[in-house]
């Protein structure tokens, strides 16, 4: 479902073809809208506010659509969505689809209103990104459709339960959010964000720092440290560590001079690589060039 992107596409060449009503509440306004398209829709769009759109039409009309979170996810990462699609305040949506036609209602909702309502700030990690694309939550829907209904059907004090539809869905969108993001399926990073990091530390050149393998990872360094802790169950400095030493090891083995393998990896000093050497395997380079050494020739001998 692709209703956020739509708005704003359409905002950027004129506006929807028809805009049955448009409601303003206190968190921001309900819209009812509809527009056509001459050709499918390819178009990055970033947004101010969150967003919830629901199409009014047959959920097959919204079988093409693809998502993809560019501010968070691989650019080739496209996911499939939903009938019901929530884009958080902040993020980048690139949206491709072969819909020509749309009718929908548009809850948007201002991030700092809606925050100070809930008595909170609303962490929306990545991890429950993917679950945002297509939202199968009953209440939400049921509330949506009420206030479609309060809109075409105006009676008593329409406005206010409009007003009050669009808070409750603001409230259960948080709820929803929050137990996709805090259930039992923690945050784990995906197996492309684990290959980038492989693939840097598999560079013969200076250890990367947290933040350059967030930046590569389009992640927060605390997001990246806390999942990378929940994919492999060590701390991602560790890893890194780890991995680095590993390398080390290989270059010793092959006949490297230690002092060669300390500037090949960027460190200012061999005594710096040392220390590290040392951290990460319990013994000095040269002890480990002593030991495979005498490895070897007992391998020889025997």
């Amino acid at each position: 479902m692709v209703l956020g992107t739509y708005l704003i596409m359409k905002a950027m060449i004129g506006s929807w073809d028809s805009v049955e009503v448009e409601v303003p509440t206190r968190l921001g306004r309900v819209q009812v809208a509809s527009g056509s398209w001459e050709a499918p829709i390819d178009i990055c769009s970033r947004f101010t506010s969150h967003h919830l759109q629901i199409s009014m039409l047959p959920e097959s009309h919204t079988s093409s659509a693809r998502s993809c979170f560019r501010n968070h996810w691989n650019p080739q990462r496209f996911e499939a969505c939903g009938s019901a699609f929530f884009i958080p305040a902040g993020n980048e949506i690139h949206f491709k689809s072969e819909v020509k036609h749309l009718q929908s209602v548009v809850c948007e909702f201002n991030p700092g209103t809606v925050e100070a309502m809930l008595e909170q700030q609303l962490d929306w990690e990545s991890c429950a990104l993917r679950a945002m694309l297509d939202i199968r939550n009953r209440a939400i829907r049921d509330l949506c459709r009420r206030i479609v209904q309060e809109i075409r059907n105006p009676s008593l004090a329409a406005g206010f339960m409009i007003d009050a539809l669009a808070t409750q869905v603001a409230v259960e969108i948080s709820r929803h959010i929050h137990k996709c993001s805090d259930g039992p399926s923690p945050c784990k990073l995906s197996e492309w964000r684990l290959r980038l990091i492989d693939q840097r530390l598999s560079e013969e050149k200076s250890a990367p720092t947290l933040e350059e393998l967030a930046e590569l990872c389009s992640l927060s360094v605390r997001h990246l440290c806390r999942a990378f802790q929940e994919t492999r169950q060590q701390s991602l400095g560790l890893y890194v560590a780890q991995r680095r030493a590993e390398h080390a090891k290989r270059m010793i083995a092959s006949g490297m001079a230690i002092k060669s393998v300390a500037y090949s990896l960027g460190f200012s000093a061999p005594s710096n690589f040392t220390r590290a050497f040392r951290r990460a395997t319990g013994e000095s380079p040269k002890q480990y060039l002593e030991r495979i050494r005498a490895e070897k020739m007992t391998l020889s001998l025997g």
